[in-house]
């Protein structure tokens, strides 16, 4: 529950920073971003649950890509999926052959979250989780940026790509405070004592 509460509130705070990175790049779209929250909580979420996953079956608990890596960990089990649409564009197919090709950068973008976290992890568990954490990040994200367009996408892209690392290492740290403010809340019911009549 620690990893969904975090993730999901980072997700959410993502959408002004995600604002501000295209208003940079590109153009600003800050009427449009607030129904973007409803992609990004449950986004934030899943991979705050795959990253409490991964820990728990981690193949080595210490390992950087698992506390401050995970940002990039993400970010590589997308690049299959963004290099594809890219290539596709680079190609002049058509919008429907782009349409077919969104599919198969779901199918790499899970087949690459299953290796890496195989790597990482043992139990199918963590191995899911993380795939489905991914796959909902590309779809929360609209698809891959396409970056060989102009010089602002490749920003944007940049851009993107900084907000994934720096919430990635902003991750372990959040789900760390979840947990110690819910054992506290816990410890504060314990100390109740019994003979206090509740408040009506």
């Amino acid at each position: 529950m620690a990893g969904i509460i975090a993730g999901g509130l980072l997700g959410v705070l993502g959408v002004p920073a995600f604002g501000a990175i295209h208003a940079l790049a590109i153009v600003p779209i800050w009427e449009r971003l607030a129904h973007g929250v409803l992609f990004a909580a449950p986004s934030g979420a899943l991979l705050g649950w795959s990253f409490v996953e991964l820990t728990r079956a981690a193949r080595a608990p210490s390992t950087s890509v698992l506390t401050w890596g995970f940002g990039l960990l993400v970010w590589l089990t997308l690049l299959p999926s963004v290099i594809l649409a890219n290539v596709l564009r680079m190609m002049g197919v058509s919008a429907a052959a782009r349409d077919r090709g969104d599919v198969v950068a779901v199918a790499m973008t899970a087949l690459a979250a299953l290796a890496f976290a195989h790597h990482l992890a043992v139990g199918w568990k963590a191995k899911v989780s993380f795939a489905v954490a991914t796959c909902g990040l590309l779809a929360a994200s609209a698809g891959p940026i396409p970056v060989i367009n102009s010089p602002r996408a490749r920003a944007l892209f940049l851009g993107v790509s900084a907000l994934w690392f720096g919430a990635g290492a902003l991750l372990p740290f959040c789900v760390r405070f979840v947990r110690r403010f819910a054992s506290v809340g816990r410890r504060s019911g314990v100390e109740v004592p019994t003979s206090v009549p509740p408040v009506p």
